[in-house]
């Protein structure tokens, strides 16, 4: 309708309605453009536009729309517009644009475009597919209080400042292949799986089961940047879940073939039977106290024993068993003079202390975790 067309002037389209199809491609507008209320009945083509001034698509209704190549030069709102399937291919934002209470009905792409200036997806609703893969920005991107309501994934996108996401439900947000340094999650509500807090990526896995070291990489990069931001509720799950990842991998990883990973899979499977991987003091505390009562049992079986004679006969005698329990504690110092103390009962004692003392620690450890959450 419009190929190829230079607007000099103003071009005001407010309240307008295209019945048809609507094509724009590759028109220059020069001047103030101002769509607002228009209402695009058919698809519309702004392939390769050029907006040298302001544009203003307020409560726009599109049904397909291509903004493909497009160059917007100076500040550009869509808010509380509505698509259909829309592209924002390669497009160049070079002033701020906002899109807040935007409806994206359909799939949405903003592939390989750049935004030059801060641009704002609060409350923006997208309901179907979308993909911000290889965007650049340049300056600070806000989505506040949006929806995902389909597959959702920045990968490959690079932001020279924040990419700031709060009160947003991530569930269809899939972090894999993306710069997850350059956002920064604020009350954010994540899947959960298990009764714990996951990423879209290890649901997805669920029936691939071969992308642990990924999903890994991941978790331990969420975990950076949570103790950055100070949440240490988020860092504790991401840890969690990071040797989660471990555990797994090591499980699928050369199976029984490789003994260092036999030796690492033995080590992760005791960190977390024990403690829960540092998370759970509860688990640490029940190990604690078993590892502490584990020597009476050894002191009533096998000594250090006291021998006594009774009816002409010398027995081993129990009658020192707490001092026996207690000298093989850690931080005690108990003698047992007298008493028959073998090599294999030394050897006990310190292997408890060692064992003890680790476990005290890593009780120690849950408990702090506990605590600053």
């Amino acid at each position: 309708m419009f190929y190829n067309v230079q607007f000099r002037g103003i071009a005001d389209f407010n309240s307008s309605q295209f019945n048809d199809d609507a094509y724009f491609n590759v028109s220059e507008f020069r001047d103030v453009v101002d769509f607002s209320r228009s209402e695009f009945r058919g698809d519309t083509n702004f392939f390769k536009g050029q907006f040298r001034d302001g544009c203003n698509f307020y409560k726009g209704r599109f049904n397909n729309a291509d903004f493909r190549y497009v160059e917007f030069q100076k500040i550009i709102s869509f808010n509380s517009a509505t698509f259909g399937e829309v592209e924002f291919d390669m497009v160049s934002f070079k002033g701020s644009v906002t899109f807040e209470e935007t409806c994206f009905l359909e799939s949405t792409s903003f592939h390989n475009s750049i935004f030059y200036d801060y641009s704002n997806f609060e409350k923006a609703e997208f309901y179907g597919e979308t993909n911000f893969k290889h965007a650049l920005f340049k300056e600070w991107t806000y989505f506040r209080t949006a929806v995902f309501n389909k597959k959702t994934t920045f990968a490959g996108a690079i932001s020279k400042e924040t990419i700031l996401i709060e009160d947003t439900n991530l569930s269809n947000l899939t972090l894999a292949e993306t710069n997850i340094e350059s956002f920064k999650f604020v009350e954010c509500t994540w899947p959960e799986l298990k009764d714990r807090q996951v990423i879209c990526d290890e649901i997805l896995n669920l029936e691939k089961e071969n992308n642990f070291l990924r999903l890994e990489e991941i978790y331990r990069r969420l975990k950076k940047i949570s103790r950055d931001n100070n949440d240490e509720i988020l860092a504790s799950a991401w840890h969690y879940k990071e040797k989660e990842m471990l555990r797994k991998r090591l499980h699928h990883e050369n199976k029984w073939t490789s003994p260092k990973t036999l030796f690492l899979r033995a080590i992760n499977n005791i960190y977390w039977a024990i403690s829960g991987y540092g998370e759970e003091p509860l688990r640490a505390c029940v190990f604690l106290l078993l590892f502490i009562a584990c020597p009476l049992l050894m002191a009533y079986q096998f000594g250090p024993f006291y021998k006594v004679i009774s009816n002409g006969e010398i027995i081993n005698s129990n009658d020192h068993l707490v001092s026996c329990w207690l000298w093989y504690l850690p931080l005690t110092k108990i003698t047992l003079d007298g008493a028959n103390i073998s090599d294999w009962n030394h050897f006990f004692k310190a292997a408890f202390n060692l064992l003890i003392t680790i476990q005290a620690a890593l009780f120690a450890f849950a408990l702090r975790n506990k605590l600053r959450r």
